[in-house]
């Protein structure tokens, strides 16, 4: 068994037995109005009293044990520390959770509110919690505390505040269960996927995410250029360095509604807090005056870890940023990982693995897919009857495809058909021509190898 699951079963065990205490708690609450009303002499009561005291005891014993033996914190008691509640908060977020895990509970209740008032609810309310829970505070119950803030429980329709059925959230209930599920609100997120190496360069820059992050001033990071996959990449490996997963939100996402936004910011900021995660928020095709205030408005207001990625600094107003650039791959890398990816293959190119460097400044994961196509292509063209062409040109073919998306977005694309035959030149300007050709082929070698690309 492993040790999320021995956690996970000790958990539940130590929930269950919390639920048991408050119950008892409730048992007691009816038994002593029931005292009242039928008017039993002190005898009674206090033999009633002792039993009662007696069964409690053994509960909170029941308790404490399944307490010990948890190998860490529980969640209730995770969810208390991380929103700060007060052990009020804490008993009525338990409450709330009773009804869903245990049917004895909606009896109880329903027994008691029907004691004070007729067709009273089910669920527990405000009014049943400040008689049954000890250190009962008015401050629970606003807006602003955490419990209604953060949207861990959620009040029902009704006339009296007080009297409404409260409910717990369901994103809440799984984790005191110890089962970790993302909010379904959030399902405009997406999970960034944890990159295997990263080269030397964007290590450096996942080293300054990583500082910059667990500062206690936590800045906006920002992650400028070209690359989006490069950025959630180096997003991605730098929080996982410090236990954290990376959400990703297009801006596009972003409700436009003010009243919106601010539900799904509380949403997020509970989920990362209880996930353990950061947000990535894809500024990279920003445009318009609403989506942009949209966008600053969600990312200024976060009060989780947040990063941005987009082609320029964003105008903060309220907080500070920093400003990183990730910067596509060096020559000297981006050949690194060529060889790394087509393996024995890279000593059959003859040469060209330096013109695919030179020509197509690709990324990490770029060259890997051009990589696999090129492969799948080579072994498509020796089970075909036409002629196999080389390794050199499926790779070339290959890059072109990763490149075209981006291209085609830029101008339209034109399939070359004349060749060097098709020139109607003199010899002379045809032997100009190719020269620059061999000297174009060469650029990497000059730019890259002998450095001069560094020189300006």
């Amino acid at each position: 068994m492993s040790s999320l699951q021995d956690w996970q079963e000790a958990n539940q065990r130590y929930l269950i037995a919390e639920l048991a205490v408050l119950k008892r708690r409730l048992y007691g609450f009816i038994k002593a109005n029931g005292d009242v009303k039928f008017g039993l002499e002190d005898g009674e009561k206090e033999k009633e009293k002792e039993e009662f005291e007696k069964k409690m005891a053994e509960a909170v014993r029941i308790r404490d044990e399944a307490a010990r033996s948890l190998p860490s914190p529980g969640a209730l008691e995770c969810i208390a520390k991380i929103f700060r509640l007060t052990a009020f908060e804490r008993d009525l977020l338990l409450f709330c959770a009773g009804p869903e895990l245990d049917s004895d509970f909606a009896s109880l209740c329903s027994e008691i509110s029907d004691s004070s008032r007729p067709g009273g609810s089910r669920l527990p309310t405000f009014a049943l919690a400040m008689h049954v829970l000890p250190g009962a505070h008015w401050s629970a119950f606003t807006p602003t505390g955490p419990l209604r803030r953060w949207h861990m429980i959620e009040v029902g329709d009704g006339d009296a505040l007080t009297c409404r059925p409260l409910k717990i959230d369901e994103k809440v209930l799984h984790y005191l269960l110890g089962v970790d599920i993302r909010d379904e609100r959030l399902d405009s997120l997406q999970l960034a996927d944890l990159p295997g190496d990263l080269p030397d360069s964007y290590l450096d820059l996942a080293r300054q995410i990583e500082e910059a992050m667990q500062r206690p001033d936590r800045p906006i990071i920002e992650l400028l250029g070209a690359d989006s996959e490069a950025k959630q990449d180096v997003a991605a490996f730098a929080c996982s360095q410090i236990g954290l997963l990376v959400y990703a939100i297009s801006s596009e996402d972003i409700p436009l509604l003010s009243a919106d936004r601010d539900k799904f910011v509380r949403l997020w900021v509970r989920e990362a807090f209880l996930s353990g995660a950061a947000l990535l928020v894809d500024c990279e095709d920003l445009e318009g005056r609403e989506r942009t205030h949209a966008a600053l408005s969600l990312i200024e207001r976060l009060e989780s870890r947040v990063l941005v990625a987009s082609r320029e600094p964003l105008l903060l107003k309220r907080r500070a940023g920093l400003c990183l650039e990730v910067a596509g791959l060096a020559p000297a890398e981006r050949r690194l990982i060529w060889k790394k990816a087509l393996g024995p293959l890279a000593e059959e190119l003859d040469g060209q693995l330096e013109m695919l460097v030179d020509q197509f400044n690709l990324g990490q994961k770029e060259i890997l897919a051009a990589s696999a196509q090129a492969e799948v292509f080579c072994l498509s063209s020796g089970q075909s009857d036409q002629s196999p062409r080389r390794p050199g040109e499926r790779l070339w073919d290959a890059c072109r495809a990763q490149t075209r998306p981006r291209l085609e977005e830029l101008a339209q694309r034109i399939e070359p058909a004349a060749t060097w035959d098709d020139l109607v030149l003199p010899e002379s300007l045809q032997q100009v021509l190719r020269e620059i050709g061999v000297h174009l082929r060469q650029s990497s070698r000059v730019y890259g190898s002998w450095g001069f690309g560094s020189k300006g």
